[in-house]
């Protein structure tokens, strides 16, 4: 079985979140290519859908194998656990020089973090890197902390990202975590295209759920 994936995959959790979906003008047309061209491989096109899915661009890849802790879940007894680290230790792109690598927590939530300054990481000539974080609960998951090591103890849960993009900028690319406001890191910066051409960037989010309890054992393993 082939486990390198930039999908959605059984027992680990990725999205491919190409930029069309911030940019709702051109998703559509883009769609509906790739579904021409993966349904109808034997159909004559006319001369304008004459694309292959290389001509509308790769996105960035990794090996689930290299993801450790392994699994889509990170169970963390606040209690115990002050700090964790998480890794991908294989990801590369088929026709990318450069890839922009962004660790976040509680994307689109309330409190979003970016937990390290953004990296940008070659993988020109075949050449494949690695993504890792050291994730401070108390820090990071301020809110969920503070419920789950509240009196009545409930259970807590928020959410690790890693976004790896192709894409040369993030649409946010500066911001003060102190706001503890919610914002979507995941979005690429907007591109000026000639009309009906469709960008060749991707983004590709990496998510953890993260369970906080003092039911739990430690640090995620």
């Amino acid at each position: 079985m082939d486990t390198r994936r930039s999908l959605r995959t059984p027992g680990h959790t990725a999205r491919l979140m190409h930029n069309r979906l911030h940019m709702a003008p051109t998703v559509a047309p883009r769609l509906a290519m790739m579904m021409m061209l993966s349904l109808c491989a034997g159909c004559l096109l006319p001369p304008e859908a004459e694309l292959t899915l290389a001509d509308l661009g790769y996105p960035p890849e990794y090996d689930i194998r290299s993801v450790s802790p392994p699994g889509s879940r990170l169970d963390v007894n606040p209690l115990e656990c002050t700090s964790f680290t998480v890794d991908v230790g294989t990801i590369w792109d088929k026709d990318a020089e450069d890839l922009l690598l962004r660790w976040v927590a509680n994307n689109s939530r309330p409190n979003t973090q970016q937990l390290q300054p953004i990296v940008r990481a070659s993988v020109n000539n075949g050449l494949s890197t690695s993504a890792f974080v050291r994730v401070d609960p108390r820090s990071h998951f301020f809110n969920e902390y503070t419920l789950a090591t509240s009196p009545d103890r409930p259970t807590a849960v928020g959410m690790l990202s890693l976004f790896i993009t192709d894409a040369p900028a993030w649409q946010i690319e500066q911001f003060d975590n102190a706001e503890r406001k919610a914002l979507d890191l995941s979005r690429i910066a907007a591109e000026e295209l000639p009309e009906g051409e469709l960008s060749p960037y991707s983004v590709v989010e990496v998510r953890w759920s993260v369970v906080l309890s003092d039911r739990l054992e430690g640090c995620p393993l």
